[in-house]
């Protein structure tokens, strides 16, 4: 249930977001351009970084949906948990490690990042704007997990998140216009 009267329960993030279409719209655009915006990350590439952080954050929310949307890019659910115990030895790409070793340094270590992380994307065919979209993405889902986690958002089911998964992968992301509005409890009066 979520911790706040005002949502109710099954909101989900983008009740949150809808419920507060001034404040957290610019952050649903920022979250669609990052992931399926110019990149030389493909999207399921940026999806799987999506659901690992999600995973280093234990945002049960998160993990559930990017997940989905992973899992309909093709990347299994043994994947996500091969990173989680060891990315080196992990399914994926060799050039995927070094970006999923930056990611999970500046979720835990944030104050520990050096220059050698950024080289070690570079020296395996990135180029520095991959850098920047790695931090940013990074950056973005320490947010939004944190939305999430803090106002008490329910995982959905796993067939939720796999049909949300398949239909993000075929149709992008929804911006905040496109959401439904539900109405919501404040004090008692609908929004």
């Amino acid at each position: 249930m979520p911790f706040v009267s005002f949502l109710p329960a099954g909101a989900g993030l983008a009740g949150l977001f809808t419920r507060q279409s001034d404040r957290y719209g610019p952050c649903m655009e920022i979250g669609k351009e990052l992931m399926t915006g110019p990149s030389e990350m493909e999207r399921s590439e940026r999806e799987l970084l999506a659901a690992y952080i999600s995973s280093l954050n234990a945002c049960s929310f998160c993990i559930g949906t990017h997940s989905g949307i992973a899992n309909a890019f093709g990347w299994g659910v043994d994947v996500l948990e091969a990173l989680l115990a060891d990315p080196a030895e992990a399914p994926i790409p060799d050039r995927l490690v070094p970006i999923i070793g930056f990611a999970r340094k500046l979720t835990q270590e944030p104050a520990r990042m050096t220059q050698s992380d950024a080289d070690a994307i570079t020296a395996a065919g990135w180029s520095e704007q991959t850098v920047s979209d790695v931090a940013a993405i990074t950056a973005y889902y320490a947010m939004t997990n944190r939305l999430a986690s803090g106002h008490g958002v329910e995982a959905l089911t796993g067939e939720d998140n796999e049909a949300i998964g398949r239909n993000i992968a075929e149709h992008g992301y929804p911006g905040i216009e496109s959401l439904p509005q539900p109405s919501f409890r404040d004090s008692g009066q609908a929004l």
